[in-house]
């Protein structure tokens, strides 16, 4: 009897050894699949937080391109009289700036728009002083109107 029970006691010590291996193989396995549904849900999370910044991205280029449009439309409506009171600011200080170039450097002022004096009385070579300043001016101040214009994408307004 003794035999008998020292026989069985060895026998569910075996059967507990191996219930406690395939426990720990099935606890090997379930710990696996967790890791690799760990990593497939940080895959799939990594990945829609990509297309996400990749959609914000694209709403926030579209929303500046909108912008730019707008503004540029804004610009070739506006009404002509603004375009009239800026092309007058222009002209008056270009001809400031102009003057007070004359005053410190006249002899390349007239040299530029084509003038020799002749004579002491004021009597002029190849036109009037102010006909030819206004007239560099303009030209000046039309390439200016027209550089802004391409800036914005404007069509140039008919005169």
């Amino acid at each position: 009897s003794r035999l008998a029970f020292k026989l069985a006691k060895e026998q569910k010590i075996l059967e507990i050894k191996s219930i406690s291996h395939k426990l720990q193989v099935e606890k090997a396995k379930v710990e696996n699949e967790i890791a690799q549904l760990t990593a497939a849900l940080k895959n799939k999370v990594t990945a829609e937080k990509t297309a996400v910044d990749a959609d914000s991205i694209r709403l926030l280029a579209d929303a500046e391109k909108y912008r730019q449009e707008t503004i540029n439309d804004a610009a070739c409506k506006r009404p002509q009289n603004l375009d009239v009171e800026n092309y007058i600011k222009l002209q008056n200080e270009a001809i400031k700036h102009f003057g007070n170039a004359a005053w410190r450097h006249p002899d390349a002022i007239e040299a530029m728009v084509g003038i020799q004096n002749t004579d002491a009385r004021g009597s002029k070579g190849n036109g009037d002083f102010n006909t030819v300043l206004n007239h560099t001016v303009n030209q000046a101040l039309g390439v200016m109107q027209m550089d802004a214009l391409k800036k914005i994408n404007c069509p140039p307004k008919a005169a």
